[in-house]
């Protein structure tokens, strides 16, 4: 079995290394136009074109070189989230560490907060609750001039699924005003994997985005939670939708330190429509009831 001081070592030294990469991107300049200008207009601009769709059909065949190239990228991907990722976080395969009685997934809980019983959010504890909320609110640094303030909730009735919402504010200062623009998203969402130390989950739901105007569309979102050692956990969320034949896209990656009900949270997220990417570093704090 892996040290769990290792695993926290590694994941602090990952967290700096994360913060430190988000500060390479260029900072916005101070222009009349600005990002959250360009990145609602990417929108408007395909909302009558089909040039832009979320997969690109090509009629062209690909080379025998990139086909080779796809190939050792699918093979190397396949190896490492299949036998090498559980190994190094829990120094077992999946298949141990997802070795259950089929009762056992219906005799799940949830814990108080994470890491109050053995475990992270789930618990086999049948004195455990039935279900969960979970609030976080966060600060967003892109540069100087760019910044946004977000909150995340996540409501469990139940261990096998839930909704979730998220909204972020933009600010931006330009040369001649401040810019503002809002991206939220709402998702149902099932716990396809249940186990006490890794959550994931899948769901459908709708995205949009205002400025001017409010654009929305449907959209498609992934989540892991991952408790490796007390008291560290790895939150990972990706969603993709279609606004106006442009794609829309949020990724989140987070490592939160717990203390009870409470956490702090250092991170990386950004968001994209099409071209337009926003980057940045954010800093928050969560609490469970």
């Amino acid at each position: 079995m892996i040290n769990p001081r290792n695993i926290v070592r590694h994941l602090g030294i990952f967290t700096i290394a994360l913060l430190v990469a988000g500060t390479l991107y260029p900072a916005t300049p101070a222009d009349s136009t600005g990002q959250l200008e360009d990145f609602e207009n990417t929108i408007e601009e395909n909302d009558s074109s089909a040039d832009t769709v979320l997969i690109d059909f090509r009629d062209d065949e690909p080379s025998f070189f990139e086909s080779l190239f796809a190939d050792i990228c699918y093979r190397m991907g396949r190896w490492f989230f299949r036998d090498a990722l559980p190994e190094i976080m829990f120094g077992e395969s999946w298949g141990e560490l997802f070795t259950y009685d089929p009762l056992e997934l219906w005799e799940l809980r949830f814990a108080s907060y994470p890491y109050a019983t053995q475990g992270g959010l789930l618990t086999s504890d049948l004195s455990g609750k039935q279900h969960a909320l979970q609030l976080r609110g966060y600060g967003f640094y892109h540069s100087r001039d760019l910044t946004g303030l977000g909150l995340r909730a996540r409501f469990y009735p139940f261990p096998f699924g839930g909704v979730e919402y998220h909204r972020i504010h933009f600010t931006e200062r330009l040369s001649d005003r401040l810019d503002h623009l809002t991206h939220s998203a709402f998702f149902v969402n099932v716990n396809r994997i249940r186990h006490e130390r890794v959550m994931m989950a899948w769901g459908l739901g709708v995205t949009g985005v205002e400025r001017r105007k409010f654009h929305f569309g449907p959209a498609l979102n992934l989540s892991a939670d991952i408790y490796p050692v007390k008291p560290v956990s790895l939150h990972w969320s990706y969603n993709i939708g279609g606004v106006n034949q442009s794609t829309v896209t949020e990724t989140q990656l987070t490592v939160n330190l717990h203390y009870r009900r409470g956490e702090f949270g250092l991170g990386y997220q950004s968001f994209g429509a099409d071209e337009v990417t926003i980057r940045g570093m954010t800093a928050g704090i969560g609490f469970y009831f």
